[in-house]
């Protein structure tokens, strides 16, 4: 077995307690992961909040949630926000089957045709899973039979 010195403790080690690291010569660090892991924990104890301060800055810029359904809606119905705002308008805040007022817990659903991809309006997640399984080939039968 290979052993190696630690270049920061000095004690010696088998080489798989020193990271992999592609830069160096045998493929390893000169570093102990003991060592490896007390000198990240220092770094960020150290520059906590600028660390934190990026991350947040990055997450809002990539993972923004509202850009995210902005997206999301043009590309799975075709409508723009602008569109969407004014269905929502149009429908009151309330979702257009059962009328209950849209909330941050009672989100709106885009509910479209999955024939055609026309978008209908905006419901309750209920209203929209009950059209969902509406929107079948029995839905004749089911119209007729309640007829």
């Amino acid at each position: 077995m290979r052993t190696r010195v630690c270049w920061t403790c000095g004690r010696e080690y088998g080489l798989e307690e020193f990271p992999v690291h592609s830069g160096s010569q045998d493929g390893r660090l000169r570093h102990c992961r003991c060592c490896v892991s007390r000198r990240k924990r220092e770094y960020y104890q150290a520059h906590r909040t600028e660390i934190l301060k990026k991350r947040k800055e990055h997450y809002t810029r990539t993972y923004d949630s509202t850009t995210e359904a902005h997206r999301s809606r043009k590309k799975n119905y075709g409508i723009t926000q602008t569109e969407y705002n004014r269905m929502l308008e149009q429908q009151h805040s309330r979702c257009a089957i059962c009328e209950r007022p849209f909330s941050p817990r009672l989100r709106p659903n885009v509910d479209h045709d999955h024939r055609t991809g026309r978008v209908r309006g905006l419901l309750c997640h209920p209203c929209n899973v009950k059209c969902a399984g509406f929107d079948s080939p029995l839905r004749t039968r089911i119209e007729q039979y309640l007829a």
